[in-house]
């Protein structure tokens, strides 16, 4: 762990405060307690847990103690904008943490998600399960939500599913995203390193909080399994790609729907997105000055700008996102492969099969974008995401394309088209690191790093899994929407709906069985490091042959997921990326 004066300062200063329960907790001994009164919250039978920064009253939901809203940082408000976090600061009495806190600032999006502006959101959630013995030390499992580092939050995901039936510690945090958490810009950081990814420091902090604070909850600090899904994915290749900022605090690794090998930008280059956020609000003058002008801005001025600079630039389409070069992220993954530096533990990996259909829905509601008709799909949108030519020949790739996935040259109906183009772009894409062959050129590589450790690879690929109302809002899509991007999620985390109501239907009963199966498989992967599941197939580590575990009802097992998404044709259109 590093250290540093702050938490030198910070740790002396709980120690003053919590005497013994400090020793407690350093010692790794759980401190559930029946009741604790105090003076704002009467004495009751929710479970109190004592953390080093005070105690906390979680409640008992669907056989899980939670404890929900519990800050891991100070508010990064006004003077704190833009700055590495810092932990929050112990409290007296009894902490009231029986419901989620709020979402980071971000815009609602897809006529779907929620708008918040509430920068008082670094909290970090807990659920364990109610039958934990005394003196029990179970595997933790430490979630990051997706949401394209613009979106998305902690209050969305129930955890208590992942943490009965795997019989876990269940942690999920929020983390600053958008123009508040992922943005680069002159006035930011010039002296220290640290300029973006102030997203990625927040992560690093609610770990490290994890790492200090699980064993009070009945969870082993030393079998800690960081998983997460999209951004989130994405977010734990970077920690992967730089062990030295991430020290000990995680020792698994379970990744869904990232493809770690997608280049990133560097900090330099990403600076102009910042100048042209400072610009929209018309922050002008020495950086000083500039910053003084930003961190006086309203929240909603700072998003409405956000959503303007991302309408005027849809060619950069993820404007604010990790970067590398700066202190948090000094090199990407493929850098730290190259240089035999990456954090070397046991990895879960994959993704949904039509990944990016989702997005084609999305697309398909969008009037002011070309249709999806056979004109649109030559003409339009195959040259807009696979512009050029294949190397060493005058053939264009989209000729290539149209043979490879067209060969008659004709679609059997109207909505073959968006399938079709969702299909391909689920396939590979370069534009965006969100596609099944990469993942597949991920799991090669690492799996061929001298001394690495085991990395099982699947595809989720249930026809039935929820999409209509929970991945996208009315009007829906007239095609086949497949197996799409984030579905996969209420497989462990039931209801999710994409908003903080978490009111989504029920699975239907063989894909409840699915989830089940998938719960086991996953939950003793963090356990053991080897994902089974009683009954099931067992899941050999990845050989870098394109075998992969699928999961659909009833018929789950290997599949030949390189030749399933055409990855030999991808290669040969770009040698560089995948072979």
């Amino acid at each position: 762990m590093e250290i540093t004066l702050h938490s030198i300062h910070h740790s002396l200063s709980l120690g003053s405060r919590l005497g013994a329960r400090s020793l407690f907790l350093a010692l790794g001994v759980p401190l559930f307690l029946a009741s604790c009164k105090d003076s704002s919250t009467p004495a009751n039978t929710d479970p109190v847990v004592v953390t080093d920064l005070g105690p906390v009253r979680g409640v008992v939901r669907s056989g899980a103690k939670e404890f929900r809203g519990m800050p891991y940082a100070e508010a990064p408000i006004s003077a704190r904008r833009w700055a590495v976090p810092v932990p929050a600061l112990p409290w007296t009495g009894t902490r009231d943490s029986r419901e989620f806190g709020p979402a980071c600032p971000q815009e609602a999006r897809f006529d779907l998600t929620e708008r918040s502006e509430d920068e008082n959101c670094l909290s970090i959630n807990v659920s364990v399960p109610e039958d934990i013995q005394p003196g029990e030390k179970l595997p933790v499992f430490f979630w990051l939500h997706g949401g394209a580092f613009v979106g998305g939050a902690s209050n969305l995901y129930r955890l208590d599913q992942m943490a009965v039936k795997g019989h876990m510690v269940v942690v999920s945090a929020n983390y600053r995203i958008g123009v508040f958490g992922f943005m680069e810009h002159p006035a930011f950081g010039p002296n220290d390193g640290f300029n973006g990814n102030y997203g990625l420091e927040d992560q690093r902090e609610a770990m490290r909080w994890a790492k200090r604070n699980v064993a009070a909850f009945g969870g082993d600090p030393e079998n800690i399994t960081i998983a997460g899904e999209s951004a989130g994915a994405g977010s734990i290749c970077v920690h992967l790609a730089n062990p030295e900022k991430v020290p000990g605090y995680f020792h698994k690794a379970a990744l869904t729907s990232a493809a770690c090998l997608q280049p990133m930008t560097p900090v330099e280059d990403a600076l102009k997105v910042g100048t042209g956020i400072s610009d929209a609000i018309n922050c002008k003058g020495t950086n000083d000055e500039v910053l003084t002008c930003m961190r006086g801005k309203s929240v909603s001025d700072l998003l409405d700008a956000q959503g303007k600079y991302a309408t005027l630039h849809p060619e950069n389409l993820t404007p604010f996102a990790p970067t590398i070069g700066n202190a948090t992220a000094p090199r990407s993954f493929g850098k730290a492969l190259d240089e035999q530096k990456l954090y070397q533990v046991p990895m879960l990996m994959g993704g949904a099969r039509e990944e990016l259909r989702l997005y084609v829905g999305y697309w398909w509601q969008d009037d002011k974008l070309p249709r999806f008709t056979p004109a649109g799909f030559h003409d339009a949108w195959l040259p807009l995401l696979y512009p050029g030519n294949v190397p060493g020949t005058s053939d264009t790739i989209v000729s290539q394309i149209m043979a490879e996935y067209l060969p008659s040259g004709t679609f059997a109906s109207d909505k073959a088209v968006p399938e079709t183009f969702g299909t391909i772009v689920s396939d590979y894409v370069p534009s965006i690191g969100i596609n099944n062959c990469l993942y597949l050129q991920t799991a090669k590589r690492v799996s061929a790093l001298a001394g690495a450790k085991s990395l099982y690879e699947y595809e989720f690929a249930d026809p039935k899994a929820p999409v209509l109302g929970v991945g996208i809002a009315a009007p829906y899509p007239d095609f086949d929407m497949g197996t799409v991007h984030s579905s996969v999620l209420n497989y462990f985390f039931p209801k999710l709906s994409n908003t903080s109501k978490i009111d989504a239907p029920d699975l239907e009963s063989a894909s409840q069985t699915l989830a089940n199966q998938m719960t086991e498989y996953w939950s003793t992967f963090a356990r053991t490091g080897v994902p089974a599941a009683s009954g099931q197939p067992a899941w050999a580590a990845y050989a870098g042959d394109g075998k992969a575990m699928t999961f659909v009802p009833g018929s789950s097992g290997t599949v030949d997921a390189r030749t399933r998404h055409h990855c030999a044709f991808w290669a040969r259109m770009y040698p560089t990326t995948l072979q």
